[in-house]
């Protein structure tokens, strides 16, 4: 059997590539689903898996207050794991290497293969930063020590194999003694693509949280969209900005109003929307998010363009981000320098 755990749309989308490329085994997928029952998040999860078609779901759905009741409904969402998996896991796949919790079932089902799956850029920084330097879990500091002591005991000799192997669309460079990549190039999803009608005077710009995340300020990042809208404009393309499941209800309401842009919202993973939109646009733009690096696997399009985002206005992870730009300079996205 094959355990899949993802709390996040994309991860889903991984996922199910995962679950094609390795096809000889049962696959249970496990969605970790946000506190708010309501929560717009949730239902793009939820919808994703619908349409992917997974037949064996597992939802998780955290009470709303921490404390006792949420400690209870994790030991019970955990033994329920352990029972699903109780005649073996070969693979298990994590969407977030972040979650606790997902350390936690890793380390119950005891899998002969722990694989990571893409959400977002962040692979890049998790290779980076963790698993090229043999830290395989996260580090015991702040509220995970805490997380990591409430739950039934979890040591190290508890994993068959320390090693997390990666399943990937980003290339990343196979230096870790013992770890597998294995790249995703979504032949699960093109094999669902159909003949698309395609827009050449349109462009989906996609954004993200970066004010709501602290990246930028909020003025910034719409002076930031107003150039990137002029940048198209000035060869008569037509700008749609994309948002974010993050972005606040304020931040979209400006960008109608302040960028004069149009919002168009897909209410699923980019890269399954390329799948089921009867018309696509011949152009794609964002400052540095996933969307860049995956939807070349999908379709072919005019341009893939990366904006880049000034040092001196990024207000954290400065370092990440700049990778992420390298990484699009060497994989053939266009870098553009706004004016």
């Amino acid at each position: 059997m094959n355990i899949f755990m993802a709390e996040s749309p994309l991860q889903i989308v991984a996922a199910y590539e995962a679950r094609y490329y390795f096809a000889s085994c049962d696959s249970v997928l496990f969605v970790i689903l946000a506190r708010d029952k309501g929560n717009v998040h949730n239902v793009q999860m939820k919808r994703t898996a619908e349409l992917l078609g997974w037949e064996s779901v597992v939802y998780f759905q955290p009470p709303r207050k921490g404390g006792v009741a949420s400690y209870f409904s994790n030991i019970r969402f955990l033994l329920g794991v352990k029972k699903i998996a109780s005649e073996g896991v070969e693979r298990f796949f994590m969407g977030e290497f972040n979650s606790v919790l997902m350390h936690k079932a890793r380390g119950l089902v005891k899998p002969d293969e722990t694989f990571l799956l893409d959400d977002g850029t962040a692979t890049l920084e998790v290779q980076r930063k963790y698993l090229t330097k043999n830290v395989v879990k996260p580090q015991r500091s702040g509220g995970n020590r805490i997380k990591w002591y409430l739950y039934p005991p979890l040591r190290d000799n508890l994993f068959k194999s320390r090693t997390i192997n990666l399943f990937t669309s980003f290339a990343i460079e196979n230096i870790v003694p013992g770890q597998q990549v294995i790249y995703n190039r979504y032949c699960a999803i093109n094999k669902l693509f159909a003949q698309k009608k395609v827009s050449s005077k349109d462009v989906f710009y996609f954004g993200s949280k970066h004010s709501e995340a602290g990246i930028t300020t909020i003025e910034f990042e719409l002076e930031f969209i107003s150039k990137v809208q002029s940048y198209y404009a000035s060869m008569g393309i037509a700008f749609y900005y994309i948002p974010h499941r993050g972005d606040s209800a304020r931040k979209l309401e400006l960008i109608k109003s302040h960028c004069n842009a149009t919002v168009f919202e897909l209410n699923m993973p980019a890269e399954l929307y390329f799948i089921h939109a009867r018309e696509i646009p011949a152009h794609v733009g964002a400052a540095f998010s996933t969307v860049l690096n995956n939807i070349r696997f999908i379709s072919h399009f005019e341009s893939i363009t990366s904006f880049r985002i000034p040092d001196e206005q990024l207000k954290s992870r400065k370092q990440h981000i700049d990778d992420i730009y390298c990484y699009y300079a060497r994989s053939g996205v266009d870098v553009v320098e706004l004016l």
